[in-house]
């Protein structure tokens, strides 16, 4: 499952602490953060510098998959 993880996630470096991350949460854990990958992601594909996006091992460490997303709302 990291590797699905670490395939999806923006910024590629660290790897071998977000993968010791990865080891420490619970399987739980791990499908919440896969879950919410996506739209995290796409936030920060919008909105934030490359060199702003955590990384992976903060983002894991920190359960930042529990963070709220502002979704941007566009009117007609």
């Amino acid at each position: 499952m990291f590797s699905e993880f670490w395939i999806l996630y923006p910024r590629k470096v660290a790897r071998f602490a977000a993968e010791r991350e990865w080891n420490r949460m619970t399987l739980e854990e791990r499908r919440l953060a896969l879950e919410a990958l996506p739209v995290h992601a796409s936030q920060w594909e919008e909105r934030t510098e490359p060199q702003f996006i955590p990384h992976a091992s903060t983002w894991l460490h920190q359960k930042r998959w529990e963070d709220e997303i502002e979704i941007k709302k566009t009117f007609e």
